[in-house]
């Protein structure tokens, strides 16, 4: 797949466990075939970040940031927008080398509201518009789960104002998406992630270490059954992810 030069992606529910840092970590491994650089970020309003137990190609570099800092006042840790600054060491100081830049933002569910403040109100996303970044926000949302339905009837509007919008249908628990408006349904463009569930989950996590659909089906402690149908889930996000960047224009 042929990429822009510089592209923008914010994965993103203010619902937790629907899949936004599986889902980065695979965007990361997909487009860590590239000779991009790629830059994942997770932001989180604290200092545990299910990222760092995940294992990435060479190409990839992962920068964590907690909304904390120290108030040099009262000497407490306290909620900051500070550390998101940090986001424009991730700009290419250079853009005539033709490599480009690809950033994911995997977005914690606490984390979202601080981001848009600062993105919007604090024009913290401006460098990258001004860098010509295509911007691409997914929202994953899993069947059946109203509160991550509600966030994509609340949000989709303004994430919107800086790019395409994508529902992501985790299909683990389902596919009724019923609690998202109809119109948004039938005018999002949309891609499904396909999860076995049991006994494929058992295998997705050992102790704090993460692995991805495609590194299970890589690895030989594994029974040759669940393998399988991790490389079935990891072919299939390949295939839908390279369709639907197509259909938005991202690549081609």
């Amino acid at each position: 797949m042929n990429h822009p030069k510089l592209l923008f992606v914010l994965v993103c529910n203010d619902k937790g466990g629907v899949g936004k840092s599986l889902f980065s970590a695979m965007l990361a491994e997909e487009f860590g075939k590239t000779e991009r650089t790629i830059n994942l970020v997770e932001i989180e309003q604290h200092v545990e970040f299910t990222q760092n137990g995940y294992s990435y190609a060479p190409g990839v570099k992962l920068t964590t940031i907690p909304l904390i800092a120290k108030n040099e006042i009262s000497g407490r840790v306290e909620p900051s927008l500070v550390r998101l600054d940090d986001l424009w060491n991730l700009l290419p100081s250079d853009q005539s080398d033709g490599t480009g830049s690809i950033v994911i933002v995997d977005c914690g569910a606490s984390a979202f509201q601080s981001l848009m403040l600062w993105g919007l109100d604090q024009r913290g996303l401006k460098p990258f518009r001004d860098a010509q970044y295509r911007f691409v926000s997914f929202v994953p949302v899993q069947a059946g789960d109203s509160g991550a339905a509600k966030f994509v009837n609340t949000n989709t509007a303004l994430l919107k104002k800086f790019g395409d919008v994508v529902l992501v249908k985790n299909l683990r628990a389902g596919s009724d998406y019923s609690s998202i408006e109809t119109t948004l349904v039938e005018s999002l463009p949309s891609m499904t992630l396909i999860y076995r569930g049991l006994p494929l989950s058992d295998f997705m996590q050992q102790g704090e270490t993460n692995f991805t659909f495609r590194q299970v089906a890589a690895r030989a402690d594994v029974p040759r059954r669940p393998r399988m149908e991790a490389e079935d889930c990891a072919i299939h996000f390949s295939d839908q992810l390279s369709v639907l960047l197509k259909k938005i224009g991202v690549s081609s």
